[in-house]
């Protein structure tokens, strides 16, 4: 078990350094996530997932 376990927190840092790599190439996303995180907290949707669809699909980011 704890072979196991050593692998997965492995794997999650290597995915976590990944992640970290491809917001630094596009820095748009972290933006738009900022974005989403303040209209949430704005809108207070009583059901998050239809929100956060509606709001990557249309054009409600704006640009800085």
């Amino acid at each position: 078990m704890e072979d196991r376990k050593e692998v997965t927190e492995e794997k999650l840092d290597q995915i976590r350094i990944e992640n970290e790599r491809y917001l630094r190439k596009h820095p748009e996303l972290g933006r738009m996530i900022s974005q989403f995180m303040v209209s949430l907290l704005r809108d207070k949707p009583k059901e998050v997932l239809p929100y956060a669809v509606v709001f990557f699909t249309t054009s409600q980011v704006e640009e800085e």
